[in-house]
């Protein structure tokens, strides 16, 4: 029994990986388009806040 939940466990895990990566892809895509329709837009997220709050900030 004790084999069964160990097992579980890791599937869990890989699921979890799974996700993250998911998620970590779609934030890319999305950053990749802000950069196509933001030519300011830097590709890291703190550099794509930045950018966008200097877009506010002039307009």
């Amino acid at each position: 029994m004790a084999g069964c939940v160990k097992e579980e466990e890791e599937e869990d895990e890989e699921e979890e990986e799974e996700e993250e990566e998911e998620e970590e892809e779609e934030e890319e895509e999305e950053e990749e388009e802000e950069e196509e329709s933001n030519p300011k837009a830097v590709p890291t997220a703190e550099g794509t806040v930045f950018a966008q709050r200097t877009a506010q900030s002039e307009a």
